[in-house]
């Protein structure tokens, strides 16, 4: 079997299609999988056994054909097509489930992510740039949410080349997959019968299915949407925990659909992470999945005392995303999926949860936040555009082989649209189609769902006597108006300008293989003769004794009520309002003043807390540092204002050590208390004042400068709290009188401020992870040629759970061998050991000898984790060396 693979090395041959194309290969920059199945047929099911070869340079080299000798991984396998309509794909997509020797299921890391024995091995046929699924999958990730990983490979079956794929996470429960809890066939009541269920709306896969208590919007009579129980399998799920899921989804969609729906106690929000919700409407309608809503949606319950609600996701399956579907309202880069999803002929139905959460004004206005603040990370441009450019960097060697072996770069006709005819257009498509599906959200984000722009009342006053109304556009939209349920003649646009009292509603008629309409929540609109209050508006800053800042802002008027709004989801009512953090959020500050009649106005506060400061510190200096006793000694004192604003009463105090007396240029305002003039030290400016003092028996003198208070907060100094403290509002003079002895004489400190008692800047260990941290040592760092090095790798776990299945490897560096028999098992210059069980707070070791067998100047010993079974927080075992990771050490021999 060997032979056969290394002759691949040089040129492989295939036929596809009717053409013959010779594609030349020798190593390439992805990692290989090598997948043997001696000829035999790979089918949908069952799975054909077979072997796996897993190459992957441990230091991020080139990866052979040849290198099968030493991989990463070698194993039997079990693989089969997997897809819906993609299995009529030439470039097939498979399912892999890796096996021990006995055929039972094998969970092992794979390229550095999580062991698990299920994985996917995306063929990405219909998208030419590669990177649509891993992309959305990545951005899921950065928005907290659980989504697969992947890498990119190349994959070869049989000797022959099949291109690059993408090695996928199958959706599966797990630790480092869904995080829901386990549930067995015995778990039929209390807590435990609560969940984990993993559940699915796609097209029948063998789990147990049921229907929807209710109709999709926009579907023929009876048509509901279809729920299938993904974990627990169909053999293990026991009736009762069927009968379960079901009824608790049926109580979601009771709520959903009551005229009590948007009541955050009784209402959806009590059977709903609505937070999951907001988020997975988000990246839908960011790629603008022609699929979307309709078939690869999943969700999860968890068990009551672990959350329990329902919670979208995992995100799966965007080829046809990112303005590369030919169907429902793809590959347009405006418009909502949702409404395209409602009248658009997909392979399943979109359910009518969606078109009722965004009646919601609350759900709504956290779809306009949660986007908001996802466009300063995980939806910025900078984000976006750079893993694109990464990851095309990524591929960029390894497309051409694929597109070779795959022509289909300049084919035209669905399911293909060409953009350049090379994978440098594809990618260029696909970044200027994200620019401007980010530009059409970013302007119509506000007006997304079905609530008007005016909310449900309105109450609009003098000296307005006109209000223009928005309803939602969008591809396939036209609009209706409603004045108190009749027809607004000639109104059928997204806007209408209205000057009257009443209810106005909007009828969105949608247009397409299954048109319809929909009423959007009616707004009830108030003309006034009233006019909105005026209100004057106020800020400044305290701070208490741990010199916390409390920003204290002030609103005034003949306003009736107060509602405020500001950075950090701050909220408030009333006149006055303190808001006491560390550190405080500039920005601006929003009030919705209004009048006992209802008419309202809004004001801003601009908060630049910062530009109130002042950031004092104090330098002090003698002009004799050896005077004789009784000899006048000129203390100066320089007071620097490195903050933005002047600071005016800035007093400084001394308090003498005991046998030093205070002459003149100062204050005596108490035994042995010196205080200089007030100064006032312009921003960015100092000021300098002298006084003097004298020694009245020989001493060695160590004098306490203080600023004791000024008119202005700094922000790193608590003034008057001592000059124990370390902070840089203080200073100190020193001076010895000729041939003194004794103790050093200090100033007083009797107002210090205790410093705070020291505590871990560390989290409790979590009981429910492993945290794994990596050392190196070594007995010597300067070697000569045949001297001999102990070598230890010390596994550290300073998590809660032990951790199992961990094993390190130490790579040698070249002029160094290792000491056969002295520990661990070598391959080369790599040293490997599985190690036991590394209990919460316990260490484990491999420890072997090496020898050095040549000069070769400076060169870097190196260890990592490899593998472990439980899923690390901050570190993912065998992810290379530069990674900045926990799990790796290095040490440096000379």
């Amino acid at each position: 079997m060997m032979k056969q693979l290394l002759s691949l090395l040089t040129l492989l041959l295939y036929i596809t299609d009717g053409n013959c194309l010779t594609q030349s290969f020798t190593n390439s920059n992805l990692p290989l999988l090598v997948v043997q199945v001696n000829g035999a047929a790979i089918n949908d099911t069952p799975k054909t056994p077979g072997r796996l070869w897993v190459v992957n340079s441990p230091n991020g080299g080139r990866n052979a054909l040849a290198d099968t000798v030493t991989a990463e991984l070698k194993t039997r396998l079990g693989i089969d097509v997997r897809g819906n309509t993609s299995q009529n794909n030439p470039k097939k997509s498979y399912g892999i489930e890796l096996w021990k020797a006995n055929g039972t299921s094998l969970s092992s890391v794979l390229l550095g992510m999580p062991a698990e024995s299920d994985w996917v091995l995306y063929a990405s046929y219909q998208d030419k740039s590669l990177m649509r699924d891993p992309l959305t999958y990545w951005m899921a990730r950065q928005m907290g949410r659980y989504s697969s990983r992947a890498r990119f490979v190349e994959l070869f079956i049989d000797n022959q080349y099949l291109g690059v794929y993408v090695l996928e996470e199958k959706i599966k429960r797990g630790a480092s997959r869904v995080p829901i809890t386990s549930i067995a066939t015995t778990d039929v009541s209390g807590d435990k019968l609560t969940g984990g269920y993993l559940m699915k709306i796609d097209a029948p896969d063998g789990g147990q299915r049921f229907g929807s208590a209710y109709t999709n919007t926009c579907r023929q009579a009876g048509t509901v949407t279809e729920f299938e129980v993904e974990y627990p399998k169909s053999t293990n799920l026991q009736p009762a925990q069927f009968a379960y899921i079901q009824q608790y989804i049926r109580d979601f969609e009771n709520a959903l659909q009551s005229p009590q729906f948007k009541d955050p106690t009784s209402g959806y929000a009590r059977y709903a992470d609505v937070d999951s919700f907001v988020d997975y409407f988000l990246l839908t309608e960011l790629t603008k999945n022609a699929d979307a809503y309709a078939v690869s949606v999943y969700f999860s319950k968890d068990r009551d005392s672990k959350g329990g609600k329902l919670t979208m996701g995992p995100f799966w399956d965007y080829n046809y995303a990112w303005g590369n579907g030919f169907y429902c309202g793809q590959p347009g880069a405006t418009g909502w999926a949702w409404s395209e999803s409602i009248v658009c002929n997909v392979p399943g139905s979109v359910s009518f949860w969606w078109e009722r959460l965004l009646r919601d004004p609350a759900f709504t206005a956290k779809l306009s936040r949660r986007y908001k603040a996802l466009r300063q990370t995980a939806f910025s441009n900078n984000a976006l555009m750079a893993y694109v450019d990464s990851s095309a960097a990524v591929v960029n060697e390894a497309q051409v082989r694929n597109f070779q072996r795959w022509p289909v770069l300049t084919q035209d006709g669905l399911p293909f649209t060409p953009h350049g005819g090379t994978y440098a257009g594809e990618v260029a498509y696909l970044k200027s189609w994200m620019q401007t599906r980010l530009n059409y959200i970013d302007g119509h984000i506000d007006q997304i769902g079905l609530v008007g722009n005016a909310g449900l009342t309105t109450t609009v006053c003098q000296p307005e006597t006109q209000y223009t109304l928005l309803a939602q556009a969008g591809e396939r939209t036209t609009q209706q108006w409603l004045y108190n349920n009749n027809n607004v003649p000639n109104a059928q646009q997204p806007t209408l300008t209205v000057g009257q009292s009443g209810t106005y509603t909007a009828q969105l008629i949608y247009s397409g293989n299954l048109g319809c309409s929909l009423l959007m929540e009616p707004t009830t609109i108030t003309f006034s003769n009233a006019t909105a209050p005026a209100v004057t508006l106020a800020y400044g800053l305290t701070a208490n004794m741990q010199n916390v800042p409390s920003l204290n802002m002030q609103a005034s008027g003949s306003a009736a009520s107060y509602a405020w709004t500001g950075p950090g989801q701050f909220t408030a009512v009333g006149t006055a309002i303190s808001r006491a953090a560390s550190p405080l959020t500039d920005g601006y500050y929003r009030v919705v003043s209004r009048s006992a009649e209802g008419c309202a106005r809004t004001d801003s506060l601009l908060v630049d807390y910062r530009s109130e400061m002042a950031d004092l510190s104090l330098e002090g200096q003698v002009n004799i540092r050896t005077p004789e006793v009784g000899q006048p000694v000129l203390v100066s004192v320089t007071v620097h204002n490195d903050g933005p604003a002047d600071a005016l009463n800035v007093v400084v105090q001394n308090r003498l050590p005991s046998r030093v007396s205070m002459l003149t240029g100062a204050t005596q305002v108490g035994p042995g208390l010196v205080q200089l003039p007030p100064l006032t030290v312009p921003a960015g400016m100092s000021e300098t004042v002298s006084y003097w003092v004298r020694p009245d028996t020989a001493a060695t003198v160590l004098n306490a400068l203080e600023v004791v208070s000024a008119s202005r907060i700094d922000p790193d100094s608590r003034l008057g709290s001592g000059s124990g403290d370390g902070e840089d509002d203080v200073a100190f003079v020193d001076f010895r009188t000729i041939d003194a002895e004794g103790p050093l004489r200090r100033s007083p400190n009797p107002n210090g401020y205790p410093l705070p008692a020291l505590l871990s800047n560390q989290p409790p260990a979590n009981p429910a992870k492993a945290d794994l941290s990596l050392q190196l040592i070594t007995s010597k760092l300067v070697l000569a040629v045949g001297d001999t090095v102990t070598v230890q790798a010390v596994v550290t776990n300073a998590g809660g759970l032990t951790a199992t299945g961990v094993s390190v490897r130490v790579d040698l560096p070249g002029g160094f061998a290792y000491v056969p028999g002295s520990g661990g098992t070598n391959a080369g210059q790599a040293v490997t050991q599985a190690l036991p069980a590394v209990a919460a707070n316990r260490s484990e070791r491999l420890t072997f000898k090496a020898i050095r067998t040549n000069v070769a100047g400076r060169q870097l010993i190196r260890a990592e984790v490899i593998s472990a079974n439980q899923a690390d927080p901050d570190s993912q075992p065998n992810s290379g060396f530069i990674d900045g990771q926990d799990d790796t050490a290095q040490v440096l021999l000379r």
